[in-house]
């Protein structure tokens, strides 16, 4: 491969990106290696953000991200990038990356989203997202390898271990996404009171982890649960949580240490078409009972 460093050092220093770093990029390439970009949608949740991080896992680790989230929230560090110049894919999709190898069929998929254009219509039907426990066992559990493979930073760490220190099989994680940022999904898809029947079936000396993007659903559960209910394992917030726009460090963490709380129950209520119950499920190593309403 031929190399113009005048060429290259313009490049670098138009995308600001050091020559550092676009030296590591051209190592890859010499030996054939494939990179990656994860290019998330910046509208999208932090499930969202991270299945297609996942993904890239799937392929390479010669991975670059276009947000610093990831290095927020794990101790292995991506470089954030606007672009490469150089050859790569592009991982930006919600879906997790299949393999022509997976064995998945061309019909496999049974959760369909009628919102989508045509050719997602038609690509959703060979997918597992949303499938849990329909995805097969070796599938499920390489992919929740990639999962478990990204360890957590060390303020995660902390702020998960104290949180749960005193847990046992006594915990229910409940994950409520009322869509407050999706007027259309908030009014077909929320429906509280299924959440509600499905905890009154369990123990009633069953403790309550609750993770949700709104603190009415919060205030709602206090409510009818009292001193059952546990949540905020980073303190209180001011504003509404798990939402696209909540993107500070201090949100991000938040967030996924909920998500991380929620993978330590031994049962996972969830939210229908929720990537955020999703990943949880898949940092869990997916051994919870899932009941998703």
């Amino acid at each position: 491969m031929i190399r113009n460093g005048d060429a290259e050092a313009a490049f670098a220093e138009e995308q600001e990106i050091d020559m550092g770093l676009l030296n590591r990029i051209w190592s890859f390439l010499d030996k054939g290696e494939l990179i990656a970009l994860v290019k998330p949608n910046p509208f999208g949740g932090l499930g969202n953000q991270l299945k297609p991080l996942v993904s890239a896992l799937r392929f390479t680790d010669n991975i670059y991200a276009t947000t610093n989230i990831f290095n927020v929230i794990f101790t292995k560090k991506f470089p954030v990038v606007d672009a490469l110049k150089e050859e790569h894919r592009i991982f930006s999709d919600w879906r997790i990356e299949l393999k022509d190898s997976d064995p998945i069929g061309c019909n496999f998929g049974t959760v369909y989203l009628d919102c989508c254009s045509e050719a997602e219509q038609s690509r959703q039907l060979r997918s597992i997202d949303f499938e849990y426990f329909r995805i097969p066992e070796i599938l499920r559990t390489e992919i929740a390898h990639k999962f478990r493979s990204l360890e957590f930073s060390d303020v995660v760490n902390t702020c998960v271990s104290e949180f749960t220190k005193n847990w046992q099989n006594d915990v229910i994680g409940v994950h409520v996404r009322s869509w407050t940022d999706d007027k259309q999904r908030h009014r077909e898809l929320f429906k509280i009171d299924n959440f509600f029947r499905e905890l009154d079936r369990r123990r009633s000396s069953m403790r309550i982890f609750l993770a949700t993007d709104s603190t009415e659903v919060i205030s709602a559960f206090q409510k009818r649960y009292g001193n059952r209910v546990l949540c905020h394992p980073c303190g209180p917030s001011s504003s509404n949580l798990h939402v696209a726009e909540n993107d500070t460090d201090k949100e991000v963490v938040r967030a996924f240490c909920d998500m991380i709380c929620l993978s330590k129950t031994e049962i996972l209520l969830g939210t229908y078409l929720s990537t955020f119950t999703e990943c949880a499920w898949w940092f869990g190593h997916c051994r919870q009972h899932v009941v998703v309403v």
